[in-house]
This record gives structure tokens, sequence and C-alpha cells, in this order.
């Protein structure tokens, strides 16, 4: 703390955590929010074809965010 107030460049100034800036906004609201209509339409989708055992096209929509099977 010494050497940051008296301006001083020593081996424990110049480590990457001091005086590292984080961005303001995080992006884990986003993914919280796209997590949760993944799931919505997954369920939506098996309910769909459970009352009419047919595959339901809006699981494609998701498909891409899907890990492999």
């Amino acid at each position: 703390m010494r050497d940051l107030l008296l301006g001083h460049s020593t081996d424990l100034t110049s480590l990457p955590w001091v005086g590292h800036h984080t961005r303001n906004w995080e992006p884990e609201p986003i993914r919280f929010i796209a997590s949760r209509l993944i799931a919505k339409t997954l369920d939506a989708s098996d309910a769909y074809e459970e009352r009419t055992r047919n595959p339901a096209k809006r699981a494609r929509l998701v498909q891409p965010f899907l890990p492999p099977s």
C-alpha cells in the first residue's frame, strides 16, 4: 500500500490484480434469463409431444444451445 501511495514501481505493485478494473456490468443476468427460457421451451415441447404424440417444432429453436447428444 505504501508503494502505491508513493508511486513506487515494485514487484508487488506490478501484480495483475493491483489497480485492476472490472467491467461495470456482468452478463450473468442474460445467461440466467436465457437458461430459463430454454428450460421453459423444452418443458413446453415435452408437454406438447406427450399430448399430441407429434414432435414439437419449438424444440428446434433451442437445439443450438444444447450439448451434443
